[in-house]
């Protein structure tokens, strides 16, 4: 198995990039923030002293 390099991982998203990713597409349209109170009910952390 190949050792990866420091530059590999930002390569292969540029790589992807030019490709046309579809979760880069996703991403300009998608308004995440949507997700925000339900992610915060899911992970509300409890205080437990």
């Amino acid at each position: 198995m190949k050792q990866l390099n420091f530059f590999d991982v930002a390569n292969r998203y540029e790589q992807l990039s030019k490709q046309g990713d579809p979760l880069e597409k996703l991403n300009a349209r998608m308004d995440w923030s949507i997700f925000e109170p339900l992610l915060n009910r899911a992970f509300k952390k409890t205080n437990k002293e």
